[in-house]
């Protein structure tokens, strides 16, 4: 991390030790990978709402009551992201540890599995893993 952000960045820019820098790398890595966390949560509680109700019909358009009940779905899936954005562990997932990361895989798997397409996962990852 800390080399990539070596020859990107300007020298000017990034701290004068190579600790300090690799120290940065770490904290923009981790903003990056909670940034995905978040993303991920938003996705993962608005397919979980949506799977408690019965999609609409294609074909038709729908009523008042269904977008009333897609706004509320959205309203709680951002107000979930808040929280779990604004907590006060969130220090947590802007220094140089592996929350940032668990949380973004975690919370992306649980959004694979939620759209139900957790074999084409499994089957692609058979043949990355086939000897």
């Amino acid at each position: 991390g800390a080399a990539l952000l070596r020859w990107l960045v300007p020298q000017i820019l990034l701290p004068k030790t190579y600790e300090g820098t690799l120290a940065l790398a770490a904290i923009l890595m981790n903003m990056v990978a909670f940034t995905v966390a978040a993303v991920s949560l938003h996705n993962l509680t608005v397919y979980n709402l949506l799977a408690v109700d019965h999609p609409p019909d294609k074909g038709r358009k729908p009523n008042t009551e269904e977008k009333r009940r897609s706004n509320d779905i959205d309203m709680f899936a951002r107000r979930t992201c808040q929280m779990f954005c604004f907590n006060p562990a969130g220090v947590f997932f802007t220094a140089a540890y592996s929350e940032s990361l668990f949380s973004a895989l975690t919370f992306t798997g649980h959004a694979i599995i939620a759209r139900g397409r957790y074999r084409i996962m499994t089957i692609q990852t058979k043949r990355k893993m086939s000897f």
